[in-house]
């Protein structure tokens, strides 16, 4: 269906007008709030018509008529942009091609794709459409989706399962039959109950210390400017969190997550809908994650790191979001296996306090030197009671890291309110850098850093103080472990 040249949906050309009509309707509701007073008076909408007649009524007509030169300039450059980009598979490869001002030609191995995503807006539910964003195997686009198509979602989805399908099972040609689609398997479905549950008990300690100071702030000044505005800001804290969080939870309902093969796919979304898919082994880390409140209630969360997954802020790749433990299990073990380690724990070594030590006096000597320089005031407890809080919550971050590794894998945690725990397989590691320092050196201690093919948000890793020999075994497993990309890239291509 897709080896002759296929254009984008129509509404692609809408879709580029949409950007010059949301800057127009800034514009439009700034001007607006400087004249919310008068809006709604007889003399400003009377003011407004007789300008035709003064002599602002010319600059208002230049106005407008740049304004609509410029929507007619937008509308022609997304015509064009829209009748010469086409799409369509030759071979075991993706082709796209611009032939606009600058001709471009991409070509794209099916085994370099990472990711075929589907997602639905609200207007693209109204006229029937969807998008397909398309991600590669790349660092350097990790945090940016690679190629969008707008599509009749009927066609999308068939679009979507014949990338899934060149990917994984491999054609001859483009023409040639397709191997029988693995049967879909869905593994966990959340109602609306557990998805509100989910966002209320993921407030993490920080996110909720801000929306407390946020609430607070006017008291800071006191006297009448604190008690008059209070209220308004409390309530404006509340009405714009309420409202964060019921979008959130519209975006998530109806989450689930189905495997089909070695292929996950995780649909969600009532207003927004979106539909997004990767293979496991492009999964290069899992994360279980534990706020303080879903501890409380005995609940886990999953999320992976996934190799080309375009904006992680939208497309979060939570293969479970809050179950309890035996549901997190099923999952891992369904979507993630392979990933835990089963040797016990190794715990951060004591000499490391000495840094924590030295920290913890840096930071209590600013904090006893702040009030003598802006007031003169000096308090001689507060160098003492600020180390010793610095200190015991350096102690709590240090004696809540672990580490744990075999042959395969590596698993450190962190945290001491909120917790995480980090799953990765050697194959996936891409450098590790071991620090240390002379005192340390002595008693065998040291750090360890290391980086996966991530987005940003999930590429730097750092553990805890451990001894050196153990860091060192995991540096040299990790050295010795083939690289798990390139396995998949020869599996792909043998396929």
């Amino acid at each position: 269906m897709f080896e002759k040249p296929t254009r984008n949906h129509i509404t692609f050309i809408v879709e580029r007008l949409g950007v010059f009509f949301f800057f127009l309707m800034a514009f439009g509701l700034n001007s607006l709030s400087q004249n919310a007073g008068e809006l709604f008076t007889a003399a400003y909408w009377r003011r407004l018509f007789d300008s035709a007649s003064a002599a602002d009524g010319r600059y208002f007509a230049l106005g407008t008529a740049a304004l609509l030169m410029l929507a007619v300039i937008v509308l022609v450059f997304a015509t064009v942009a829209w009748l010469k980009t086409t799409f369509r598979i030759e071979g075991r490869d993706l082709v796209c091609e611009k032939r606009t001002l600058f001709k471009k030609q991409s070509r794209l191995p099916a085994d370099h794709i990472a990711t075929v995503n589907i997602e639905r807006s609200v207007f693209e539910r109204l006229v029937g459409t969807s998008k397909v964003k398309i991600d590669l195997n790349s660092s350097h686009t990790a945090n940016r989706t690679d190629f969008i198509f707008y599509l009749n979602a009927q066609t999308a989805e068939r679009f979507r399962d014949a990338l899934i399908q060149l990917k994984n099972a491999g054609y001859e040609s483009a023409g040639a039959q397709p191997l029988p689609e693995a049967t879909r398997e869905k593994v966990v479905f959340f109602t609306l109950g557990q998805v509100v549950r989910h966002r209320l008990l993921s407030v993490t300690i920080i996110q909720a210390l801000v929306v407390l100071s946020v609430i607070a702030a006017p008291l800071t000044d006191g006297g009448t400017y604190g008690s008059q505005n209070i209220k308004a800001v409390a309530a404006l804290s509340l009405v714009s969190g309420l409202g964060v969080l019921a979008w959130s939870i519209v975006n998530l309902k109806d989450y689930t997550v189905s495997r089909s093969g070695p292929d996950i796919l995780i649909t969600c979304g009532a207003a927004r809908k979106r539909s997004f898919s990767f293979s496991s082994d492009r999964m290069k880390a899992v994360f279980i994650k534990r706020t303080l409140l879903a501890r409380l209630f005995g609940l886990y969360s999953i999320e992976t790191a996934v190799v080309g997954l375009g904006n992680e802020k939208s497309e979060t790749p939570q293969i479970c979001l809050l179950a309890d433990k035996a549901q997190a299990r099923r999952v891992l073990g369904q979507c993630a296996p392979g990933f835990e380690c089963g040797e016990p724990p190794l715990r951060a070594q004591k000499p490391a306090l000495a840094v924590t030590g030295f920290r913890s006096l840096a930071a209590a000597t600013v904090c006893t030197l702040l009030p003598l320089v802006r007031a003169g005031t000096w308090f001689w407890w507060l160098f003492p009671a600020s180390a010793a809080v610095f200190f015991t919550a350096g102690a709590l971050r240090l004696c809540a890291k672990t580490l744990r590794f075999d042959t395969h894998v590596l698993n450190y945690s962190k945290g001491v309110l909120d917790k995480t725990i980090g799953m990765f397989r050697f194959g996936d590691i891409q450098d590790i850098r071991i620090f240390t320092n002379p005192f340390l050196r002595r008693f065998g201690t040291g750090r360890m850093s290391f980086t996966i093919l991530s987005g940003s948000k999930m590429k730097h890793h750092r553990t805890g103080y451990f001894k050196l020999e153990d860091l060192e075994k995991i540096a040299d497993l990790a050295v010795g472990s083939p690289d798990n990309m390139t396995l998949t890239l020869k599996k792909g291509k043998s396929s």
